[in-house]
């Protein structure tokens, strides 16, 4: 029978394969990261993640990479501000409207793709489970802060063929992030009209849930009590 410490192990083992693939170009395994992170992290009255089981998750905090309403803009390993005047003469920095865990870094065919950034951007903070979890950090073209990573997951493992297949489907704004992102539209030529717009590429939620995999690959490969547990367990 496995030990607590032969499952924790082998679910890190199953995050790390699936992430590698993904990387290697196999979106599908986006679904596979979603039902592991589901049994290392998501506690219903009826379950308890593995985390919990191992007694861990209270005292962890998390590496948190999203940008929520900062005024960075992150391109690749480029980060942009953009000042502003007012008509007092003051300078500012403009809000970035990039808020969430992914990016924007330009595609082969002179367009832009989203992805996930697999880095720190020199931002991040650790927060507790708790915070980190259930916080709403993704805007979507549907709104402001529409998702946490809680949702994102519980929707992509449970409504989008992870572990089920709901036949209602995962909803229309987690749909419409996946195939738009934010929202955002850019075009190559300046003062384009809107029929020229062209829309990011790449699928926003799974390139998302890519980043809260490499957040959680990242704090339990830096968390002192989780190591030392693993090498007793």
């Amino acid at each position: 029978m496995s030990t607590l410490g032969d499952q924790l192990r082998r679910q890190i083992r199953y995050l790390t394969t699936s992430a590698r693939l993904f990387d290697e170009g196999d979106e599908s395994e986006a679904v596979r990261l979603a039902v592991t992170l589901r049994v290392l992290l998501h506690d219903t009255p009826k379950s308890h993640s593995l985390l919990q089981l191992a007694g861990l998750k209270s005292g962890m905090e998390f590496l948190d990479t999203a940008i929520v309403g900062g005024t960075d803009i992150c391109a690749g390993h480029f980060v942009v501000k953009v000042e502003y005047k007012t008509p007092e003469g003051a300078t500012g920095l403009a809000p970035s409207g990039q808020d969430g865990l992914v990016e924007v870094v330009p595609a082969p065919d002179g367009g832009g793709r989203i992805v996930a950034p697999l880095r720190r951007r020199g931002h991040e903070t650790l927060k507790p489970f708790q915070e980190w979890w259930t916080t709403c950090v993704i805007d979507t073209a549907s709104g402001a802060k529409t998702f946490s990573r809680k949702q994102l997951v519980w929707l992509m493992a449970n409504r989008d063929g992870g572990a089920h297949v709901d036949p209602r489907g995962p909803g229309d704004d987690y749909i419409g992030f996946a195939n738009h992102g934010h929202g955002i539209l850019f075009s190559e030529e300046p003062n384009a009209a809107p029929h020229t717009m062209r829309p990011f590429v790449g699928n926003a939620a799974a390139e998302s849930v890519r980043q809260v995999a490499w957040e959680v690959l990242e704090t339990l490969g830096n968390d002192p009590a989780t190591q030392a547990w693993l090498r007793m367990n």
